[in-house]
């Protein structure tokens, strides 16, 4: 068994004793720290230290989470983060509501959250050095016939199921490629990959400026994109 394989396994337990030992923490007073249940895929935890909040999460293995919402971060997209390593993204904690439960109309909340992908697609064409660009090379690129093998794998299915998908997989995969190749100068860029309503905050305690060259340059923003472990680079449309 690798340690990786072996920090993959950690209780819930574990997972705390290795919160407070990280270096953001381990020199100061860590008050409390509760677990958040609601709406997340990988352990999640509120840290409460020296009277400040934190949001920690527990990253699956070889994660591009941490490099990607340091990217977004400085580009005012995600909250602030503190600290990363390869298990470990502790951020801001953001106080706010988040859109899916905001009372707005759906075409305002569309409206909201497209403008959001969209700021986050120019970020692909606004670097400003080389370790950002760095963090774009080491962005996987989508592949769908892939992302879609690694769902079925999660299923059971009888032997005729499996091969009746595995040929709608070639079938979609073809048809991909002759999309792509119907459109000229399709530019890839940086995608969230798991744009819902869910995934924007409408932040009270945190109004980054955004450095994205357009109409929302320079301005405050009180909404941000969550959760970018499915962040890929990928066409515009598949946000």
């Amino acid at each position: 068994m690798t340690f990786d394989h072996e920090l993959h396994l950690l209780t819930d337990e574990q997972k705390l004793h290795q919160l407070r030992q990280l270096p953001c923490f381990a020199q100061q007073t860590v008050s409390n720290i509760s677990v958040i249940e609601a709406g997340l895929s990988q352990a999640s935890f509120h840290v409460v230290c020296e009277g400040k909040s934190y949001f920690a999460k527990y990253l699956v293995e070889n994660s591009i989470e941490p490099r990607v919402s340091q990217l977004t971060a400085a580009y005012g997209l995600s909250p602030k983060v503190i600290y990363a390593e390869q298990h470990w993204l502790i951020t801001e904690f953001i106080v706010g509501q988040g859109l899916e439960k905001s009372k707005q109309s759906e075409d305002k909340k569309l409206a909201i959250t497209i403008s959001l992908l969209r700021q986050c697609h120019a970020i692909s064409c606004h670097v400003q050095d080389n370790k950002e660009q760095a963090v774009l090379s080491s962005v996987p690129t989508l592949d769908i016939p892939v992302i879609i093998c690694q769902l079925l794998q999660q299923l059971k299915l009888s032997k005729s199921q499996t091969q009746a998908l595995k040929s709608l997989i070639y079938l979609l995969q073809q048809n991909l490629v002759k999309a792509y190749s119907d459109v000229d100068n399709i530019k890839l860029v940086l995608c969230h990959g798991d744009a819902n309503f869910s995934n924007v905050m409408a932040a009270k305690n945190s109004f980054a400026t955004a450095k994205v060259t357009g109409t929302d340059k320079d301005r405050e923003i009180a909404r941000q994109l969550l959760d970018f472990e499915c962040a890929r680079i990928a066409p515009p449309s598949m946000i």
